[in-house]
């Protein structure tokens, strides 16, 4: 979870009577100020820890922490630099879309279109749109 103050957390234990063991991973008033978007799943297939990060930044850049785990983020890959197409990315969200047992990423931008990344370990991959944005109704779904 990210903080207004730009903490990061990591809560290990959910269930069904609340959110347990709580992990800071970054200290407040760091870079993490500038996260607008980010996802977990399962990216890299080195089966270390369970699970990674892909997080979008406000100046478009697209970063994966590899590994994340009680000690912090690990091994950051750039999979994206900063450029003005990826600051219109929405929302992100992950899960084995393909069947790959990978999770693949999948965007909505700001003009509606969704698109799908398979297999995102270490690059963003094949884009595959999944809806256009002419006469879709994806521009009105709000977060």
């Amino acid at each position: 979870m990210r903080w207004s103050d730009g903490s990061l957390t990591l809560f290990p234990d959910v269930d069904a009577h609340g959110l347990h063991s709580q992990i800071t991973l970054v200290k407040p008033g760091t870079l993490w100020q500038h996260e607008v978007g980010m996802t977990a799943g399962r990216y890299t297939t080195d089966d270390h820890w369970p699970d990674d990060l892909i997080v979008r930044w406000s100046d478009g850049e697209t970063t994966l922490y590899k590994n994340i785990n009680s000690t912090g983020l690990h091994s950051e890959v750039r999979l994206n630099p900063a450029n003005s197409t990826w600051t219109h990315a929405t929302s992100l969200t992950s899960a084995d879309f393909a069947g790959t047992n990978e999770s693949d990423l999948v965007v909505r931008w700001s003009d509606g279109e969704l698109t799908l990344y398979q297999d995102s370990g270490n690059s963003l991959g094949t884009e595959a749109v999944l809806a256009t944005a002419s006469g879709s109704s994806l521009p009105y779904y709000r977060r």
